[in-house]
């Protein structure tokens, strides 16, 4: 039986897009015979199921790094999975202590699988920032030379990591952190009448903190030419109460259970991903994000940013509409285009379900990393389908 060994910062009931990444993939990888461990934080409570959680570690250190080197000594692993994010294990966001850890585990005879959630901050006019990018680039790129395979998220990242072979890359897509669950039509019509949603309302859905008052312009174009609009905004938000009091289609339903969660978002015809994207094109919408996985898993159209962090799995017109999120007019256009175009809305949707069920359940996502560790495991191929937006 293989044996596997994740480490992370943070882990459940702990509110961490990573942490989750470790539990589902922990679970998912238990269920097909594997034994799974966790190393962790020790100022985690941790959840209690059949993986093995060691919450140690109280500072990232020398100290520390023995202390996970005596649990691997006792497990004997095959696999050490380091879930790497830098600020994770350093408060600057230099974690040069994993260097020992890293030696230490290659004398143990135990391989390393480094995920980079993370590579390193983008280089700015500020001198220390672009100190700190360096030194992040630099400690990326000798964790990637001692671990025995790597796996990022996107391409933006991949780029990243380009001194690297590509036969030690690979690049697996996060999963959603919302699991998808049956929502009934009784469930659906009583969400309708708790937050006033008349019948025939056309609903967008957001989730997640956004900075929801950049978007009022588009909205309130919106508005005109759908009288009973609503934009139905789950998760926490920092938006000042008094944005949601300002206009009529705002309903901010607040953090919530995740299966909640998924039962507001299915009342959605559309689903706006607003990540940020800065003056210079700096950011969008991408496959880092569980958010993303949980909004195609839904089968409806998304609009998202245009930025450099744009992966190639996401196929602008075929899988997802991505819009200049700056501009009120690109997003109300792109908007009004998903609610209005039948045909190109549920091909929209149909395809981002498609590539959900292919790409981004925990199953798949599971297969893809045993593949990494077991020759004998078939890799599932993602497929990468070019269709332009005009041929729809």
């Amino acid at each position: 039986m293989m044996k596997v060994v994740f480490l992370t910062r943070n882990y459940p009931p702990t509110i961490c897009g990573v942490g989750d990444h470790t539990y589902h993939l922990a679970t998912e990888m238990l269920s097909k015979g594997i034994k799974t461990h966790v190393i962790c934080s020790a100022d985690q409570i941790v959840q209690s199921n059949d993986i093995s959680v060691y919450p140690i570690v109280k500072e990232w250190n020398t100290e520390g790094v023995g202390l996970v080197v005596d649990v691997l000594k006792k497990i004997q692993p095959h696999w050490l999975i380091v879930q790497y994010v830098p600020h994770a294990y350093h408060p600057k966001g230099l974690p040069f202590a994993l260097l020992s850890l890293y030696r230490a585990v290659s004398q143990l005879n135990v391989s390393i699988l480094t995920v980079f959630h993370e590579v390193k901050i983008r280089p700015e006019r500020a001198i220390k920032t672009r100190l700190i990018s360096f030194l992040q680039g630099q400690l990326a790129y000798k964790l990637s030379n001692r671990s025995s395979k790597v796996v990022t998220s996107i391409d933006f990242y991949d780029n990243n990591l380009k001194k690297l072979s590509a036969d030690k890359k690979t690049i697996i897509p996060i999963a959603s952190n919302i699991l998808p669950i049956e929502v009934s039509l009784d469930v659906k019509q009583n969400l309708k009448e708790k937050y006033k949603i008349s019948p025939d309302a056309k609903v967008i859905c957001t989730f997640g903190d956004r900075n929801v008052s950049d978007y009022v312009p588009a909205f309130d174009r919106l508005l005109e030419d759908y009288p009973n609009l609503v934009w139905l905004i789950c998760g926490k938000n920092k938006t000042p109460s008094v944005i949601w009091r300002s206009r009529s289609y705002f309903r901010y339903v607040g953090a919530m259970p995740t299966e909640q969660i998924y039962q507001h978002l299915s009342l959605g015809d559309v689903f706006f991903m607003p990540d940020f994207v800065s003056e210079e094109g700096q950011g969008g919408t991408c496959n880092k994000s569980g958010s993303l996985a949980c909004a195609m898993s839904l089968g409806i159209p998304i609009v998202g940013s245009k930025g450099d962090m744009n992966n190639k799995l996401l196929i602008d017109g075929y899988n997802i509409l991505l819009t200049d999120i700056r501009n009120p007019l690109a997003v109300y256009d792109a908007l009004k285009l998903c609610l209005e175009t039948q045909g190109l809305s549920a091909s929209l949707g149909h395809n981002a379900r498609q590539f959900y069920e292919q790409s981004l359940t925990w199953t798949a996502s599971a297969e893809q990393f045993l593949a990494l560790m077991d020759p004998s495991v078939k890799r599932v191929k993602i497929p990468q389908k070019q269709v332009l937006l005009k041929d729809l």
